[in-house]
């Protein structure tokens, strides 16, 4: 994870998995489109929290897909899976999700968590709550 990159707020995971698997292939506005945002800023959140998760990389000031990345792409029938595994491998995520009661207190040990405002930390905190419902629902399916 990087530092620079702001806190997560972007939800939805499945639109973060189709970014990073869509990121090489298409233009601004097709990844638009692909992930359903109406607005560039929308689909900054969603590049910001695929750069936060490690998938994506800002390099001289350039975009690039990182070598977690590459492995979710349309080449690679499990790339669900492996963006399931490669979240999980993330430690913070990883703590997030066994100790899932605990989350705010997880999420209070990362530096860029704890120098928000308790109102917007109350909305990333939503945002990992939807990142661990989405795992919970994911992983039941693949039972």
């Amino acid at each position: 994870m990087c530092d620079k990159t702001p806190f997560p707020q972007a939800n939805d995971l499945n639109k973060i998995m189709l970014y990073v698997y869509h990121f090489e292939y298409k233009t601004t506005s097709n990844l638009m489109n692909e992930i359903n945002v109406t607005s560039p800023r929308q689909l900054s959140y969603y590049r910001d929290a695929a750069i936060f998760l490690g998938f994506i990389a800002n390099v001289n000031g350039k975009y690039r897909i990182t070598k977690k990345g590459i492995n979710i792409n349309p080449s690679n029938e499990f790339y669900k899976e492996v963006f399931i595994f490669e979240l999980l491998s993330i430690p913070l995520i990883n703590n997030a999700f066994k100790r899932q009661n605990e989350l705010l207190s997880i999420l209070n040990e990362e530096p860029n968590f704890k120098k928000l405002s308790i109102s917007t930390k109350r909305r990333r905190v939503s945002c990992f709550e939807s990142w661990l419902k989405w795992l919970n629902e994911e992983l039941k399916n693949n039972e």
